[in-house]
């Protein structure tokens, strides 16, 4: 039996690898500007933890396609660890352009944790890798009990 459950996880272990393999290489912006791909996440959102986020989308100009990605990506992995970890009852979004500099702010008021002991996953690198790549700011407050507040800033203008 122990074999049994061995394989079993196994081979769950590798359909999720695949998935994520799968969500990393398709571009959900294909022909869907940035504010419909993220209205789509937030209707899963909605229906997944049946909370409905406040959201505030204000983008005066379009956005680069590399700029797009990425702040999807970004939303896609914060939305996952709302869902998965914070047992959350309220969450927001916002995304503003101002000065050549576009604001993402995610928050929720879920169970938090401790950024220093946060070293199993990936989403959060993944989160602050992003922003890096394209000459961004990336920042994370939490701590127990207290939610979960992420502000990313991005230049529009390439240096």
């Amino acid at each position: 039996i122990f074999f049994e459950t061995a394989k079993s996880l196994c081979a769950q272990a590798l359909q999720e690898v695949r998935l994520s393999v799968t969500m990393l290489r398709s571009d959900w912006l294909l022909g869907n500007s940035l504010e419909s791909a993220i209205a789509t996440l937030i209707k899963e959102f909605q229906t997944t933890t049946a909370i409905i986020p406040a959201i505030t989308i204000d983008l005066p100009q379009p956005l680069s396609a590399e700029i797009s990605s990425t702040v999807y990506r970004i939303v896609q992995a914060a939305i996952t660890n709302i869902v998965r970890h914070s047992a959350a009852t309220t969450a927001s979004l916002q995304l503003t352009a101002h000065s050549q500099t576009l604001y993402l702010i995610i928050q929720d008021n879920g169970k938090g944790f401790d950024p220093t002991q946060n070293s199993t996953g990936f989403g959060l690198q993944g989160m602050q890798e992003r922003t890096l790549a394209i000459n961004g700011q990336f920042n994370l407050v939490s701590e127990p009990g207290a939610g979960c507040l992420i502000t990313v800033q991005i230049p529009l203008v390439r240096p």
